[in-house]
C-alpha cells in the first residue's frame, strides 16, 4: 500500500482475495490499481483479475482469466504498464498467453509462444517485451524473447503561409516518448506522379521554401501529409492532408496574408519589386467573382503582355511579369475586373 511523503506511515492493509491464493502480482496505471493472482482449485490453478480506483478502497469483482494455468511456476502471471498508460499481462495457460487492459476494456487473449516456465513481461515506452523458458528441441531448455512494437498514433496537421511559403505544423503525440522523426510526404499537381517522401524533420513544423504560394491560373496545387516514426522505425498512419496554391516564384501576395478570407474591395497593388529585373509580381484582390483582364503596356500605349484573361472567383491573386526579352524603361499595367479598373506604373532596369 502507498506510504505518505514522510515514508513513515502506512495505510491499513486490505484483503484483495482470500482462500487458497498462490501467485499474485500488482501494478498501477494512472487511475487504477490492478491485481492478477492465481487461486488453487484442486487439482489446478485458476488466474483471476481485479482492479480498483487509486482513490478508492473497493475492488471490482473478480474476472476469470484462465481456467487451468498449469503448475505453480508455469502459470505464474506478470504485468507491465507502458507509457501510453495501458496495462499488459502474460500468464501460462498451456502456452504463454497475453492480454491488454486499456481504459476499462480487457482484450481477448492470444498465444505469444510455446512456454514451459517463467513468463515475464517488461515495457519500453509503448513497446512490450516478453520472455519465457521453452524447450530447445534437444532435450534441454532455453529462454526466448518476443517483442511487440506499437506504431505511434497519427498526427493532425494544419497549414499557414510564412513569407509566401507553405508551412505545416502539428503537435507531438501525447504519451509517445520514443519518437525519432516525422516524414513529410508531398504531391505537386504541376509535377504529377502522386505523393513522394519529400523530407524528414525532428521538430513539429516544416516550411517548404521550394514552393511559393500564389493563386493564378492554371491553379496548380501542392498537398502535404505527415507520418510519425519512432525509434524502432515503426510508422504511424498518414495524417490529414493540407493543400496550398502552388506558384513558381516568391513574393506572391504578401507576408502573413490569409488566403482563406474574401477581400472586401477591388485592389490593384503596386508591383514588387519595383524597379525590377527581369521579373516582378503584380497582386490584386477581387471581392466578388469577376471577368478579369490584366495587361502590360509600353510608353506608346501598346499591349506587350497579357497576364490574366478570364473568369476568377473572389479572392487574392498574383501574376508574374517576366521582362527578360523587354528593354529597360517605364511600363504600365492595367486591370479591368467587372466595373473596376486601375492602372499603375513600373520601371524595368537592366
Amino acid at each position: 500500500m502507498p506510504r505518505d511523503k514522510y515514508n513513515s506511515t502506512w495505510q491499513s492493509s486490505q484483503t484483495v482475495r482470500s482462500n487458497n491464493i498462490d501467485r499474485n502480482t500488482i501494478i498501477a496505471t494512472s487511475s487504477k490499481l490492478h491485481s492478477l493472482y492465481q487461486q488453487i482449485v484442486v487439482p489446478s490453478l485458476y488466474i483471476y483479475y481485479k482492479n480498483r480506483d487509486l482513490s478508492d478502497s473497493t475492488w471490482s469483482s473478480a474476472t476469470l482469466i484462465a481456467t487451468n494455468s498449469g503448475a505453480h511456476e508455469q502459470g505464474k502471471p506478470d504485468m507491465a504498464v507502458t507509457a501510453d498508460d495501458k496495462m499488459h499481462m502474460v500468464y501460462g495457460y498451456v502456452d504463454l498467453e497475453y492480454r491488454e487492459w486499456d481504459d476499462g476494456t480487457m482484450s481477448s487473449s492470444y498465444e505469444v509462444m510455446n512456454v514451459e516456465d517463467g513468463p515475464r513481461i517488461s515495457p519500453s515506452h509503448n513497446d512490450i517485451y516478453v520472455i519465457g523458458i521453452t524447450e530447445d528441441g534437444s532435450g534441454g531448455y532455453e529462454i526466448r524473447m518476443r517483442q511487440r512494437d506499437y506504431a505511434p498514433p497519427e498526427v493532425t496537421i494544419s497549414g499557414s503561409v510564412v513569407n509566401d511559403h507553405p508551412k505545416i505544423s502539428w503537435s507531438t503525440p501525447s504519451g509517445i516518448p520514443d519518437i525519432d522523426e516525422y516524414e513529410i510526404w508531398r504531391y505537386r499537381t504541376v509535377s504529377g506522379g502522386g505523393y513522394t517522401l519529400h523530407t524528414t524533420v525532428t521538430g513539429t513544423s516544416y516550411t517548404d521554401n521550394s514552393v511559393n504560394v500564389e493563386r493564378i491560373p492554371p491553379f496548380n496545387k501542392v498537398y502535404y501529409k505527415v507520418k510519425v516514426v519512432d525509434e524502432e522505425a515503426n510508422k504511424s498512419d498518414y495524417s490529414n492532408v493540407v493543400d496550398f496554391w502552388d506558384g513558381s516564384t516568391s513574393k506572391a501576395i504578401g507576408q502573413g496574408d490569409d488566403y482563406t478570407q474574401i477581400p472586401t474591395s477591388f485592389v490593384l497593388n503596386q508591383n514588387y519589386p519595383n524597379p525590377f529585373n527581369p521579373e516582378t509580381k503584380i497582386s490584386f484582390s477581387l471581392p466578388e467573382d469577376s471577368n478579369v483582364r490584366l495587361e502590360i503596356f509600353n510608353l506608346q500605349g501598346q499591349v506587350v503582355a497579357t497576364l490574366v484573361d478570364g473568369s476568377l472567383a473572389a479572392g487574392y491573386y498574383s501574376a508574374t511579369f517576366d521582362a527578360t526579352s523587354f528593354p529597360s524603361g517605364v511600363y504600365f499595367y492595367k486591370i479591368v475586373a467587372g466595373n473596376f479598373s486601375d492602372i499603375k506604373r513600373m520601371l524595368l532596369v537592366k
